[in-house]
């Protein structure tokens, strides 16, 4: 079984399914040979029945032969432990310059050899029976290029230390064809990017400032995955209520490290005490595998609902789905079952990623269900009847006669209300093999189903399918974007690293949904988050960038814009980041982003603040514009027109490469029609000063505009000190 990470429910699926399928691989062996002469085994498991070839040869005696993958590696020292080798699909214009980040591949090999004490190395791999598909594509006919990274601990966690090397050119893959990439220099990032380029698109956060805040220590709840933030001592202040799966990412951790917890926060957002609410233990396996959890009012008391993953969808194997409840008695909690599983494998109901909503309408918060393997249907769900004795009701559908039996499980996501009549639909992502394909791929539909009513609960709900090609959505969010009465949906697609719209159809649900992408430049989206997050009136959409180690936020375009949604950063380097939600948890009017980190096993705070002597400066060429922009310039002076040096230099970005990633940094961030909006969160002094811009092109100065060439916008004296300062600043050509 693949060690795994990545988003919940849709890479629990993918890798554990992988898990299944990946006897294909015990056949595939590597071979290595190094200049030095020396003798060792290359294996990624190190697994004894695999009899692997490493007889010293000379490099140029080893030619590639059909249906292998072959290169050299060079690097100027070992580092890491072992090699994970990934396949992009790609285009030649594009390759590698827009892979730098390392985002979801396409295939990855099976086979992982480790690190050699020296270079160089030769690897020659055999394709078939070593490839694992993350693309629901086939290989055959797609232009790929091929990465390499260290240290990687599962297909998806790249982490932004690994060394990464690419190579130079692409193949079009044809089954037994020979696949020869050269020598591939393995080297660590050049740095930060951040570091290297301050105003990256990825770096810049709009207008808005934050501060993170990390809560209690590592690994409090090991591979913290779901939370949920409700008052749950009655002191008045939100808690933070977590579960965490830590075996997507290491396997071998035991069993002991499966934990609900609780952080009890003050209100300036410290941790006054922590709590285990329930673990693995020997004596009590039942806490096996924890996904998702939410809290409901249950008899007027928070109730904790959390569901554990099943066979065959998770990284352990032994998996009920079962789903349980927790309610505080005296000083500690009670657990009971809600629903469960005795024979999973054949039939199982579970909450996976626990959604809840009022689908019966009678003021509480009901239990939508997922359900897998034989019992894959829409409509399934526990009724909260409020009653200490009897306090959940079933309401469980059968699978569809004609549902494709390559199908593995309905997912619920989100809950709302779509054909106006007050009962809630429920919307799932449906997960399928895609069966006789090798590499063993796999495929996702959206499905809808359609809230009967009264009366109807216990009778099949009607489905409707919204994508027929969604392979994987790991969020989805409703709202009503475009005003018209009805909620589009917002679904995002992990390995496609997009998030689309889907329009309402209107009054007939079953009409098709024409999906639109608005958002294409994340690594990994997976959890999301609907607010408007500007105070324009415009919903925008935050998201988790999984393996990227982002929390981005992006501004709705609004309907005279149209097109992409551009996004600013809200954090870059909290590993892993998973579930989360956008919530005042501080009571000072803006929202904050609490959410946890997989690899840290404890949750986190991003704070929204309001610097002292902050700037927010929207920054626009002129129409028609078209020069060659060599440098921008942000500062502050004393008097206009400057005459000597600036009393601040805020930015200074020269339109070069500093950061790698084969575009000129200014070119990124500011052109006619797409205006900068750069936050500075501490300008560095106090008082009254004029905020100057100055764009530079060919042809113009280097320390001073040149009258009729550069460009200049300058403000009247503002007053900094006192709270963030605004403004708009057009760049005209100066005089």
């Amino acid at each position: 079984m693949p060690d795994c990470a990545g988003r919940w429910i849709l890479l629990m699926v993918i890798f554990t399914v992988a898990a299944a399928c990946s006897g294909g691989g015990d056949d595939a062996a590597v071979s290595a040979v190094f200049d030095s002469g020396s003798e060792t085994t290359a294996s990624a498991q190190a697994e004894p029945e695999r009899e692997v070839d490493l007889e010293p040869a000379a490099l140029d005696d080893d030619p590639c032969r059909p249906g292998e993958l072959c290169l050299t590696i060079v690097a100027d020292e070992p580092i890491g432990k072992e090699l994970r080798l990934m396949l992009y699909e790609t285009v030649a214009g594009a390759w590698p310059h827009a892979y730098r980040n390392l985002p979801t591949p396409s295939w990855v090999f099976e086979e992982r050899p480790p690190v050699p004490e020296q270079f160089p190395l030769r690897l020659q791999m055999p394709i078939e029976g070593n490839l694992f598909a993350i693309s629901t594509d086939p290989i055959e006919g797609a232009e790929v290029g091929l990465a390499i990274a260290t240290g990687v601990r599962s297909i998806m966690t790249v982490e932004s230390t690994d060394a990464r090397g690419f190579s130079a050119g692409t193949h079009v893959y044809e089954p037994g064809a020979v696949m020869e990439f050269g020598t591939i220099e393995l080297v660590l990032p050049a740095g930060d990017v951040c570091e290297l380029n301050p105003q990256h698109p990825d770096c810049l956060t709009g207008d808005m400032f934050w501060a993170t805040h990390m809560l209690g220590v590592v690994d409090f709840v090991p591979g913290a995955i779901y939370l949920d933030v409700a008052d749950l001592d009655g002191d008045g202040v939100r808690d933070i209520v977590t579960v965490g799966e830590p075996h997507f990412v290491e396997p071998d951790r035991p069993l002991s490290d499966l934990k609900l917890g609780i952080y009890y926060l003050n209100a300036d957002l410290t941790v006054r005490e922590s709590e285990i609410v329930d673990a693995w233990t020997e004596n009590d396996p039942a806490f096996y595998s924890p996904w998702g959890v939410r809290v409901v009012e249950h008899a007027g008391e928070p109730l904790i609902i959390v569901g554990t993953n099943i066979p065959e969808l998770a990284p352990l194997e032994q998996g009920s789905g079962n789903v349980y409840s927790y309610r505080r008695t005296g000083d500690g909690w009670q657990r009971a079952l809600v629903i469960g599983n005795p024979d999973p494998t054949d039939s199982n109901y579970n909450a996976m990623i626990v959604v809840t909503c009022d689908i019966d309408q009678d003021g509480d918060e009901d239990l939508a269900l997922s359900s897998a393997f034989g019992t894959s249907a829409v409509g399934s769900w526990m009724e909260n009847t409020g009653s200490l004795d009897t306090p959940w009701m079933p309401h469980l559908q059968s699978m569809a006669a004609d549902t494709d039996p390559a199908i593995r499980g309905t997912l619920g996501y989100k809950c709302t209300d779509l054909s106006g009549d007050g009962y809630p639909e429920v919307a799932y992502n449906a997960m399928f093999d895609i069966p006789n394909t090798d590499p063993a791929r796999y495929r996702g539909e959206i499905w809808l189903g359609l809230n009967p009513g009264p009366g109807g609960w216990d009778e099949p709900w009607d489905k409707v399918v919204i994508d027929d090609d969604n392979w994987a959505s790991a969020d989805m969010w409703f709202h009503d974007f475009n005003g018209d009465g009805h909620a589009d949906l917002i679904a995002n697609q992990i390995f496609d690293s997009t998030v689309t719209r889907y329009v309402h159809p209107g009054d007939d649900l079953t009409a098709p949904w024409t999906p639109e992408i608005i958002i294409d430049d994340m690594t990994s989206p997976s959890d999301m988050w609907l607010a408007d997050m500007d105070g324009d009136g415009l919903v925008d959409i935050v998201g988790a960038d999984h393996t990227a180690h982002n929390g981005v936020w992006y501004r709705n375009p609004g309907a005279d814009v149209g097109g992409m949604w551009d996004g600013s950063s809200i954090f870059r380097d909290i590993p892993m980041p998973g579930d989360f939600v956008m919530v005042d948890l501080d009571e000072d009017g803006d929202l904050d982003w609490v959410g946890t980190s997989m690899t840290l096993g404890r949750a986190y705070i991003v704070e929204q603040v309001r610097p002292s002597a902050g700037l927010v400066a929207t920054i626009s060429l002129p129409d028609g514009f078209d020069q060659t922009i060599t440098r921008l310039v942000i500062t502050l002076a004393n008097e206009i027109p400057v005459t000597g040096m600036p009393v601040a230099i805020l930015a200074a970005v020269e339109n070069t490469d500093a950061d790698g990633d084969g575009l000129n940094d200014v070119d990124q961030i500011l052109s006619p029609g797409h205006d900068l909006v750069l936050a500075i969160d501490d300008v560095g002094t106090a008082g009254d000063y004029h905020v100057v811009v100055g764009v530079y092109v060919e042809g113009g100065g280097q320390f001073m505009p040149v009258a009729g060439t550069d460009l200049v916008a300058e403000t009247d004296k503002v007053t900094f000190g006192e709270g963030p300062v605004e403004m708009m600043m057009g760049l005209e050509l100066y005089e």
